[in-house]
């Protein structure tokens, strides 16, 4: 996959994953559960259950839909960047061909990374 492509993706993949889920915001309650203006969204169990109700509800549907729109803004970047690249060099680019010290492929780099995490094995 390009990194147009995988961005892409995982934006794709967060909208569907938000689409039956209540509308935030979510709050982490304390009795390890994280809840949301209509009740009760999911429970942790185990050691530190409040910390991670807290870091759950970080993610409700309306952060989800906002990273989603920042990942396909990073997609139309990079492809833009793509093709420029490849019209300069004539092959398209692999991510050891981003400089890792301009702003603009830094960020696409940190959004590759975020992407990545989203996709899980799905790349």
């Amino acid at each position: 996959m390009t990194p147009a492509e995988t961005l892409t993706a995982a934006a794709e993949k967060l909208r569907a994953a938000a689409q039956d889920v209540p509308a935030g915001p979510w709050w982490g309650d304390d009795l390890d559960e994280v809840q949301s203006p209509t009740g009760q969204v999911a429970r942790t169990v185990g050691a530190a259950a409040y910390p991670k109700s807290r870091c759950i509800a970080l993610m409700h549907p309306g952060v989800g839909a906002t990273l989603a729109e920042l990942l396909e803004a990073i997609a139309q970047c990079a492809d833009l960047s793509a093709r420029f690249f490849m019209a300069a060099n004539g092959y398209a680019p692999t991510e050891e061909d981003y400089d890792r010290e301009e702003d603009h492929d830094r960020t696409v780099l940190a959004a590759l990374a975020v992407a990545r995490n989203l996709l899980g094995g799905d790349q």
